[in-house]
């Protein structure tokens, strides 16, 4: 009866395998590719925030040097 179960077992762990393996070779490559755009649209994103913060800051800037020169009379 144990041989029995266990060649049931690798026969099931093959099939799983098999499937896995069939899986991967036909949806890998659309996997990797969502993956690899996922990432680039976070870095396209965060880049933009960024560059977004840093001009927003560097009008502000702007705005601080012209008050402080109104309020110097000039």
């Amino acid at each position: 009866m144990a041989k029995d179960d266990t060649f049931i077992r690798e026969v099931d762990e093959q099939i799983r395998q098999d499937s896995a393996r069939e899986f991967w070779a036909k949806y890998g490559r659309i996997i990797i590719a969502a993956a690899v755009l996922v990432v680039a649209a976070t870095a396209a994103f965060r880049g933009w925030q960024y560059y977004s913060e840093q001009k927003i800051a560097a009008a502000g800037d702007r705005f601080m040097t012209a008050i402080e020169a109104a309020e110097a009379g000039k």
